[in-house]
């Protein structure tokens, strides 16, 4: 519970300000090597790609989640793991967040994000290629990038 309490205070700081961010990492870190903590966060995401428009306090919160996928891959292969399923929402802003963010995690992965398994890299470019025919051009653009 209290490491609970600490992830979510670490969230909140990190949609509030970016300049948190630098701080916050090391610890935020720390609490997603714990198993309960990713279930926690992706269920924060879920929440942040389902807001309508565009946020402030969301996009910050999902620079700082694609900034932690940089530092650790196993997060990132939980997060793109969590985002294909999104992809498929019927949602226009669920899809194009999930695919924006899968884009921006894959640019910052070290190594051209050679620690990826060989399944999760089908599997990213299987639904990436279906959302090229997406009726919403912003998740088609975005499927580009």
């Amino acid at each position: 519970m209290k490491n609970t309490n600490e992830l979510i205070g670490l969230l909140d700081s990190c949609q509030r300000s970016s300049g948190s961010h630098k701080a916050s990492m090391p610890r935020f870190q720390q609490l997603v090597n714990q198993d309960v903590s990713t279930q926690f966060i992706l269920n924060a995401l879920n929440l942040a790609l389902q807001v309508p428009k565009k946020e402030a306090c969301v996009d910050r919160l999902l620079v700082f989640l694609t900034n932690a996928c940089s530092q650790n891959g196993i997060f990132a292969e939980n997060i793109l793991s969590h985002v294909i399923g999104c992809m498929e929402s019927s949602e226009k802003q669920v899809r194009m967040k999930a695919v924006q963010l899968a884009g921006d995690v894959l640019r910052v992965l070290p190594g051209d994000g050679d620690d990826l398994s060989d399944d999760l890299w089908e599997s990213l470019e299987d639904i990436l290629i279906r959302r090229l025919d997406d009726r919403n051009a912003t998740v088609r653009a975005n499927a580009v990038r």
